[in-house]
């Protein structure tokens, strides 16, 4: 009798006798028929035992097919409570607007489960920030929004859920912001739940585009909300210049007004990184800066402009008006606060080189830190000197100065100075990390040739001690190709280091696959021994991906100074189950080509063979691992045990497919068939 004439009940029985997936999806495969029979036995054994898992995978792969059948089902009885609201998060979030419709359709409405008692504390305020509206416009899912609204899933005008203009203003979503504008009736100005407006909320997020689109839908750029001020000195305080560009050029107000003493440029002296002195001078070139003078807190302020533009005469005459003391500012009470406070820091800010110096002409204390750093944190290498030559005295006697050399490794100029002044290089700031150690660190080669041009040798660079676990040539060695030949070229004697310490600096090279390194000095005689806590180096090697030198490998190297190519280390694992542990493709070759065994087990009693079916869950690396020990075999096979091969062949196939990784079962099966079939 044939398959297909066989009753339904015999037929259902079949499947629980396959023992691979692929087994059952051949079988549905046959016609409709059995398809139907498949499903109805797949569904029958293991919907109830896993359902959360089935509907994880149905809508995080967006598989509306598979989650139908899997709703028709009834799934959602089995699920765990939790499990129907995450993936309602997770249709939002993922813009599957038609999964979010069958979700919905059957009842899932909620992102949060229900709880008998109101929450309270961290839990509510958690659940006010966190709707299903405004997951879908942090996510920018107009579809999603869209099918939101139409089945009333959440309610646009309470909670959070007011400021959604706002809150899709401020993550640049246009699309967003375009729908909620034009089809379901939210106004550019109208306040959020927190009195902010969306062109605020654009603004404070550097978001220009959507800020030029409320200002093209009408939005006010002069509208206040709550103690924010006005939507430019928001972008201001935030040091947005595009955004400050912007509003200017849609009637920003820059001038002081009756109502508003205070005037937007004021925002612009803020703590926040960025172009300072350009946002200060764009707006300042809008403004009728005579209205300034009226009053002391804006003559404050008028002399902070006047020492970012530049202009030395209005500096100087507001200077002798107010009479300020000499020491209008030190910087001492707020060292580690590098915010300019007064018309010297930002004069230094803007790289103002003439008011700098009136300034300091005119008796304001520059010994202070602030001046200093900023000019050398900003690279104003002219300003530096300025500040260097009037106070080199008073600086040299603190060790701030020496970690100034720290603040200046992008500005060489600056770096050099400081040297030349006196800056103390061996210093260790805030007892933890020494310039030196800096320089190698990053491989910083103009650095470490700056020190030695100011007369400090290769030995004080590279010294034979240890800091912090690890020896100054291991920094060194890790400041890359240049750094490497630059310390040798030029006289660095290796006969003056111990033994052990290059030991254990080509032992790190080989672990961070830094074969480069690693070769140097294995071709100059220096071996590794092996100790109890570490693979020996072959292994090691084995992992590395990134060769520095094709022609002759680390590999190679450590092979021809006599190390064993199927030793094994503490587990009795080979070289060959590391290059497959670290994706080492052209290692597995290179190590077969060489003599190693891709059969020899481990303590486990598992080979590299086995080890490269169960690793990667399928993936094309691991095929390729498996079709390389194949053609080992292949070569190998006259030498070979057949029960042996045999034996890992089914054990490897058997793994395989435990952990679902049914293409390398299949390919292991199909292997395992020709080889002994043939014989």
């Amino acid at each position: 009798m044939g398959l297909l004439d066989l009753p339904n009940e015999l037929l259902l029985d079949i499947p629980q006798y396959l023992e691979y997936g692929w087994d059952l999806t051949a079988f549905g495969l046959v016609n409709r028929r059995l398809h139907n029979i498949i499903n109805t036995y797949l569904y029958r054994t293991f919907l109830p035992v896993r359902s959360d898992e089935a509907l994880y995978w149905a809508v995080e792969n967006a598989n509306e097919s598979a989650l139908a059948c899997l709703l028709e089902a009834g799934v959602l009885e089995n699920v765990h409570e939790y499990t129907a609201h995450e993936v309602l998060r997770s249709a939002i979030s993922n813009g599957h607007d038609q999964i979010l419709e069958r979700l919905i359709g059957k009842g899932v409405t909620s992102i949060h489960p229900e709880e008998e008692e109101p929450v309270s504390g961290i839990e509510a305020w958690h659940r006010f920030y966190d709707t299903p509206l405004l997951s879908a416009v942090n996510a920018g899912h107009v579809t999603v929004v869209r099918t939101l609204l139409m089945h009333g899933i959440d309610d646009p005008n309470s909670g959070i859920n007011v400021g959604l203009l706002s809150y899709a203003a401020s993550c640049g979503n246009l699309a967003v912001m375009k729908y909620l504008m034009d089809e379901v009736g939210f106004e550019p100005n109208e306040p959020s739940y927190d009195g902010g407006t969306a062109l605020e909320y654009a603004v404070r997020s550097g978001q220009t585009q959507a800020a030029e689109l409320l200002l093209e839908r009408g939005a006010d750029p002069n509208l206040h909300s709550g103690d924010n001020g006005s939507p430019l000195m928001t972008a201001a305080q935030h040091c947005h210049l595009e955004t400050v560009r912007l509003l200017l050029a849609h009637g920003s107000i820059v001038n002081p007004t009756p109502t508003q003493m205070k005037p937007p440029i004021s925002s612009a002296f803020t703590k926040e990184p960025g172009d300072k002195a350009a946002i200060i001078r764009l707006i300042a070139d809008c403004m009728n800066l005579d209205l300034l003078r009226i009053g002391h807190e804006n003559r404050e302020l008028l002399l902070n402009i006047a020492s970012v533009l530049g202009k030395a005469e209005l500096v100087q005459e507001l200077l002798q008006q107010s009479g300020y003391p000499e020491d209008i500012w030190s910087g001492e009470e707020h060292q580690y606060d590098l915010v300019p406070l007064g018309p010297l820091e930002w004069a230094v800010e803007a790289a103002q080189v003439s008011v700098v110096s009136m300034i300091l002409e005119f008796g304001v204390n520059g010994g202070g830190r602030k001046p200093l750093t900023i000019a050398i944190q900003k690279g104003h290498a002219q300003i530096a000197k300025v500040l260097l030559e009037r106070n080199s005295g008073e600086y040299r006697r603190t060790s701030w100065f020496n970690g100034l050399l720290l603040s200046a490794f992008d500005e060489i100029t600056c770096f050099e100075l400081l040297l030349e002044y006196g800056a103390d290089p061996t210093d260790v700031v805030d007892g933890e990390i020494s310039l030196v150690e800096y320089v190698l660190m990053c491989g910083n080669l103009s650095l470490a040739q700056a020190l030695v041009r100011h007369g400090y040798p290769l030995e004080f660079l590279f010294p034979t001690y240890w800091i912090r676990g690890a020896s100054f040539l291991s920094y060194a060695c890790r400041g890359g190709k240049k750094m490497r030949e630059y310390i040798f070229q030029n006289g660095f004697d290796l006969d003056n280091i111990k033994n052990d310490e290059i030991q254990l600096v080509t032992r790190e090279a080989i672990q961070r696959e830094d074969g480069a390194v690693a070769s140097f000095f294995l071709n100059r005689g220096y071996t590794i021994p092996r100790d109890h806590y570490l693979p020996d180096c072959i292994h090691l090697a084995a992992g590395l991906r990134n060769w520095d030198n094709p022609t002759e490998t680390l590999l190679d190297v450590l092979l021809r100074s006599g190390v064993d190519i199927n030793a094994r280390d503490e587990d009795q694992q080979t070289c060959i189950w590391y290059a497959v542990t670290n994706l080492g493709h052209t290692q597995l070759k290179l190590l077969l080509e060489r003599g190693a065994d891709p059969l020899l087990l481990d303590s486990n009693g598992h080979s590299p063979l086995l080890h490269a079916a169960t690793q990667y869950s399928g993936a094309r690396c691991c095929v390729e691992y498996i079709q390389i020990i194949f053609e080992w075999i292949d070569l190998h096979w006259a030498e070979l045990s057949r029960e042996e091969i045999h034996q890992e062949l089914s054990e490897a196939e058997a793994e395989a497919a435990k952990r679902t990784n049914s293409k390398i079962a299949r390919i292991l099966q199909r292997y395992r068939r020709i080889r002994f079939d043939s014989v």
